[in-house]
């Protein structure tokens, strides 16, 4: 990893730097290593927002914030929202699903916050998904990928969640009817 002259010139005013995720630490040790450098909280999780209010709560819903749907966790959480009568909310990032009961498209951030709060449950290929979900102590289901593995395989690792993660014997329905995915 080569970070840019005026990343490694600014560390030297740095007593200290703090980390997400084991990933930034190995970048930071080749960047700078006469610096003390430590994993910290992301500030998702250290920040207390403020509830919001949220218009749709007649019903209860699976929020997706995920990059991409697979074809068989479409199908699996379209099975999971029939089965349960739930709405699909999806907030997306470069097109709408069909399948899903709504799309939010450019949302300012405190209500994407209140769409997780008041999420029945949460699947995600996200990292911040994952963080939001675990601040609110929510069921989800993290499609891991090449993108996020690094930054969530630490944090899965130490909070002990891989129950979280979907894989050959984790469906959703598994994962969303697990209810011991916070008791540690």
């Amino acid at each position: 990893h080569q970070a840019p002259h005026y990343v490694k010139a600014g560390l030297k005013f740095f007593s200290a730097i703090g980390v997400r995720d084991s990933e930034s630490l190995k970048i930071s040790n080749i960047v700078h290593t006469a610096i003390e450098k430590k994993i910290v909280l992301d500030t998702t999780l250290i920040y207390d927002f403020n509830e919001t209010e949220f218009e749709n709560k007649k019903k209860g819903y699976i929020l997706v914030y995920a990059f991409t749907v697979t074809d068989e966790d479409r199908a699996q959480l379209e099975d999971f929202a029939h089965a349960y009568n739930l709405d699909i909310f999806s907030v997306t990032f470069n097109k709408s699903y069909s399948w899903a009961n709504k799309n939010f498209f450019n949302i300012d951030p405190l209500y994407f916050v209140s769409l997780v709060q008041h999420a029945n449950y949460v699947y995600t290929s996200t990292f911040h998904g994952l963080l939001f979900s675990i601040k609110y102590k929510k069921q989800v289901a993290l499609r891991n990928n090449p993108t996020i593995h690094t930054k969530c395989s630490w944090l899965i690792e130490n909070l002990r969640l891989q129950n979280v993660v979907l894989s050959s014997d984790r469906n959703i329905a598994k994962i969303f009817s697990d209810s011991n995915l916070f008791d540690d």
